[in-house]
């Protein structure tokens, strides 16, 4: 009975659990249905199921990732939200569950402007665009840019247009995610390219309120590791979204 109740608990409680993620593709964005998908979405689902938990699409809410942002650190909400770099800055405002991919952040620039960039150091000379809250104005303001240097914005398709429109010279995303987005929004990628590449890569995870109890962050945090240690599902997964 005892265990009964506490296997019906840890149910209850990662159900109640409001899932938010962006568009980030390939990993997570919105479906040509209409619902979430991508690699980190099937990967979560597939934690949960692992876990013991159904988990269905229309249970994760595609937000602006500035809003989810705000959202996943309410004082007792339990929210969880993706893609997320983890930092040093970051630690201590959430409980994390993964990593469950690798990938880097990178500045990108016109090639017609030949802006060649061989130190880091360099960053700090040039006005750089970046979404409000993603982890390429972090990296930016840990390469030494000051916030006069910065653009900010809510969305990627505006960060290639500043480019192309001379208001800045470079703007700082996720590689991958920025050559899918550039071609899904009509821009050629062919036209920018990569100046700096930040070492070492990215680790995505998922994010959690703090209130959110760690029974359920480590029980978790097993099936992630279990579904991301299976090279059958993370290959299928991976060459579903090439």
């Amino acid at each position: 009975m005892v265990l009964l109740a506490f296997s019906f608990g840890s149910y209850a409680s990662l159900k109640s659990i409001n899932i938010m993620t962006e568009e980030y593709p390939p990993f997570n964005f919105k479906g040509s249905d209409g619902q979430p998908t991508g690699v980190a979405v099937d990967i979560l689902i597939e934690a949960y199921k692992r876990a013991g938990v159904p988990l269905s699409k229309s249970k994760i809410k595609l937000l602006p990732w500035a809003r989810g942002y705000q959202s996943v650190q309410k004082p007792g909400a339990k929210n969880m939200l993706f893609s997320m770099t983890r930092t040093n800055s970051r630690e201590s405002l959430f409980k994390w569950v993964g990593p469950y991919v690798k990938s880097y952040n990178v500045f990108f620039a016109l090639k017609s402007k030949g802006i060649k960039i061989t130190s880091p150091n360099q960053i700090k000379n040039y006005k750089i665009a970046g979404v409000r809250g993603d982890i390429g104005l972090v990296l930016a303001t840990q390469l030494g840019a000051k916030e006069r240097q910065l653009m900010t914005v809510n969305k990627f398709s505006l960060l290639p247009k500043l480019l192309k429109k001379g208001r800045a010279d470079l703007f700082s995303y996720n590689e991958q995610v920025s050559l899918w987005l550039m071609k899904k929004q009509g821009f050629n990628p062919n036209d920018f390219e990569v100046v700096y590449k930040g070492e070492p890569p990215s680790e995505f995870y998922y994010a959690f309120n703090l209130s959110v109890r760690d029974a359920d962050i480590d029980k978790l945090q097993k099936a992630v590791e279990e579904v991301t240690s299976d090279s059958a599902f993370m290959d299928k997964a991976n060459k579903k979204y090439k």
